[in-house]
């Protein structure tokens, strides 16, 4: 599962990883949801609140919105709830937009940057590059 390469119409889209132990199926699997489901963009995806049940109890991140009310419905209904300040590593990871362009992203729970780097178009020797021509 990590790293995973997830397809679009046969093509890859995105590709993305974290290190974690038994929490990078639920880290994963929540960035992904986050980009499909929810449109959000592959930063934002990558740096969401996670959680992660390990039976009977649950994590979640204290960055989560009304985290108070949230923990206390949680309860209410029975679940132990903790909160650490992250579950899982810094995920990583590449996504081709619908633009053509590549997104690079790169989360806060561990170092990590996003780079790119392109040669350009090659330029075979007796021709001018493509720029150049009219």
């Amino acid at each position: 599962m990590s790293p995973c390469i997830v397809l679009k119409d046969g093509e890859p889209f995105m590709t993305l990883g974290t290190p974690g132990g038994l929490k990078i199926f639920g880290s994963v699997a929540q960035a992904i949801s986050n980009v499909i489901d929810h449109q959000m963009p592959l930063q934002a995806a990558f740096e969401a609140a996670r959680m992660w049940d390990r039976g009977p109890v649950l994590e979640l991140e204290r960055s989560f919105p009304e985290m108070r009310s949230l923990k206390a419905g949680l309860e209410a209904r029975g679940h132990q709830v903790e909160t650490p300040l992250k579950v899982a590593g810094g995920m990583n990871g590449i996504m081709r937009r619908e633009d053509g362009m590549y997104e690079g992203a790169a989360c806060w729970r561990a170092d990590g940057a996003p780079m790119g780097y392109s040669g350009g178009d090659a330029i075979v020797e007796g021709s001018e590059p493509a720029m150049w021509r009219s």
